[in-house]
């Protein structure tokens, strides 16, 4: 679970932010000048049926995004259909990845 402090809020959940794409996930994502990092990860019916599966990844993703360092960014991860397939290492690697090319904006 994402601690409130680290939470987007929801009126700034889509505003006047950058868009990055995998072929897992796309994460919208803006500084946002509070020095730490605030996440928020949308996880679909699209992605899998059950509730239970969906929060699953939900945590899966959660879990590796409070292990990035800060960059004083609000991001947004809204999980892709082809999500679930992957194994739990590699969705971690594939965010790390992720920021890696963000923070080089």
């Amino acid at each position: 679970m994402i601690r409130k402090r680290h939470r987007v809020p929801s009126d700034e959940l889509f505003k006047d932010k950058r868009l990055f794409k995998t072929p897992y996930f796309s994460i919208r994502h803006a500084p946002n000048g509070l020095g730490i990092n605030r996440f928020r990860v949308i996880v679909g019916k699209s992605v899998a049926m059950s509730a239970v599966r969906r929060h699953n990844i939900k945590r899966r993703c959660a879990h590796a995004l409070l292990k990035l360092p800060n960059l004083g960014v609000d991001a947004v991860l809204t999980a892709l259909p082809s999500l679930p397939q992957l194994p739990r290492h590699e969705t971690e690697q594939y965010i790390e990845e992720a920021f890696r090319n963000i923070s080089r904006q």
